[in-house]
């Protein structure tokens, strides 16, 4: 004490003897202390709401439909002859073995998983030449920083950023089904890539699977009603570039995938097909990796059968290929329901106190959602998540000029430097994303195209870069108060 004495005693000397007051030497507030930030409630609770078909199918539409929900879970081998595997064409590059791997959260037809099942396909079948890629990634913002791959992470496809080429994570090599029939299909003939330099050179650019929910209404939505959708004026007056979609070879929009390049269900699921599982099919009659010495079967793998499948008593399905199977099962697939309500959050929850929704760690009032529902539209965000479009005439029951909220204009919009993929896909460039539809967004696990993140605070700050056409959403969003955040974070959770 008596040392802190003599110092301040030396300082008042020596600044009086040079002229200085001693009160410049006065201590001063301490800077102001920012905020936190909002917190995402997290994964809602309770019902799921979602991986259910349209309530509105005739008893025939429902059977081909449940049919079609088998095959779409169904597994891939090599030949088709090992046991719980019956489908023929597996590799010789996979990611997984069956679409219902990665498309399950939070229910069939979903996103990517709580576990992420691309960690045990590193060893499918007795499997020897495969190591699981978990070297850490790294996003153009620098975030993740974590393995790759990782049993608690995303599913993820990965894509050469240098290039745009797509990737696959394993190989068939050493699989019991090949056995004998393949004897040189060996790692020297098909090696794995190697994942560690790539992702040591920040050369791996990786997509998660969309969910698939209520992809029927947006197949049955025309091109003329997803134009008049766009409010140019309001996109204007923030920035936000008007009717720019990406269109397929016949002049019509093409509104699936992340940089929404595939015109229907059926083209993407033929397309996943092949660069994820492996098969040929009839739609891509050879395989994508035609390493000769490593394929079994006669091509197109995946056709029509010629005899029925024999699952629901010979109706449709039963005589159509998997791909067909598939985008039945998920066109019939319902839109995911919110937390309580149907279409936009109702006027009367306007200052309610009851309980909307709860999370593990939040319990959100019907009054915060639908503050931040309007704080949503406020800050300019449906700009692009335009929240709501009619179909036209439908050829699924019950569906035609039928309103649903998916928060998507379909579009492609430049998102900026931190979400820069690499990749071009037919009118989209390597920053240009087909806006994420925001449905059921409140129970899904990982953002953004790469799922670098789980925290969706996170995400919506990664709009906020150099180049993007959301920095004026953005600046007006970050311009609300913390309260205010909150309830946009707390109304997303409730979709």
């Amino acid at each position: 004490m008596r040392r802190v004495w003599l110092i301040i005693v030396f300082v008042a000397a020596a600044t009086a003897s040079i002229g200085l007051s001693v009160t410049a030497f006065q201590l001063r507030p301490s800077a102001t202390v920012a905020a936190p930030p909002p917190t995402d409630p997290g994964i809602r609770t309770g019902t799921i709401g979602a991986g259910d078909f349209f309530s509105t199918l005739t008893t025939p539409e429902l059977t081909n439909a449940n049919a079609a929900s088998l095959q779409f879970q169904a597994q891939w081998s090599v030949t088709g002859n090992v046991s719980g595997q019956p489908l023929a064409g597996l590799g010789p590059r996979y990611n997984t073995n069956a679409c219902s791997w990665c498309h399950s959260y939070p229910a069939t037809g979903g996103s990517s998983p709580t576990t992420n099942s691309e960690v045990q396909m590193a060893t499918l079948n007795g499997a020897t030449g495969n190591a699981i890629p978990s070297a850490n990634y790294y996003a153009p913002d620098n975030s993740d920083g974590q393995p790759f791959i990782r049993i608690n992470g995303p599913t993820r496809a990965p894509y050469r950023r240098s290039t745009g080429a797509a990737l696959k994570l394993y190989t068939v090599v050493g699989m019991s089904d090949i056995g004998t029939a393949l004897p040189n299909c060996a790692s020297s003939a098909l090696p794995q890539p190697d994942f560690t330099t790539l992702l040591g050179n920040n050369d791996i650019s990786p997509h998660i699977p969309i969910p698939l929910f209520g992809i029927g209404l947006v197949e049955a939505t025309s091109d003329a009603a997803l134009r008049a959708a766009q409010n140019q004026s309001k996109m204007a007056s923030f920035g936000v570039t008007y009717a720019h979609f990406n269109i397929d070879g016949t002049g019509t929009i093409a509104h699936t995938g992340w940089k929404g390049a595939a015109p229907s269900g059926n083209y993407f699921t033929s397309l996943a097909y092949a660069a994820e599982i492996g098969p040929s099919t009839e739609l891509f009659p050879q395989k994508i990796d035609p390493v000769a010495v490593c394929i079994a079967n006669p091509m197109p793998e995946d056709h029509a059968p010629l005899a029925s499948r024999g699952t629901c008593d010979g109706c449709a399905m039963d005589w159509s290929s998997e791909v067909v199977n598939a985008a039945f099962f998920q066109s019939h697939l319902a839109a995911p329901a919110p937390a309580g309500y149907t279409g936009a959050p109702p006027s009367n929850w306007n200052g309610s106190s009851t309980t909307a929704y709860t999370t593990n760690t939040a319990t959100v009032t019907q009054g915060t959602v639908y503050d931040g529902y309007r704080q949503f539209l406020n800050a300019g965000c449906d700009t692009c998540h335009v929240p709501s479009h009619t179909t036209s005439s439908s050829q699924i029951t019950g569906t035609s000029n039928t309103a649903y909220y998916s928060y998507s204009d379909y579009a492609l919009h430049t998102m900026g430097v931190a979400l820069d993929d690499g990749l071009t896909q037919g009118a989209a460039g390597h920053q240009d994303y087909k806006t994420a539809a925001l449905w059921g967004i409140g129970q899904r696990i990982w953002f953004l195209h790469d799922g670098r993140t789980n925290d969706l605070y996170k995400a919506i700050e990664a709009h906020c870069s150099g180049n993007s056409e959301a920095a004026t959403v953005c600046s007006a969003y970050n311009g609300l108060s913390t309260a205010q955040q909150q309830a946009v974070l707390d109304f997303l959770r409730s979709l």
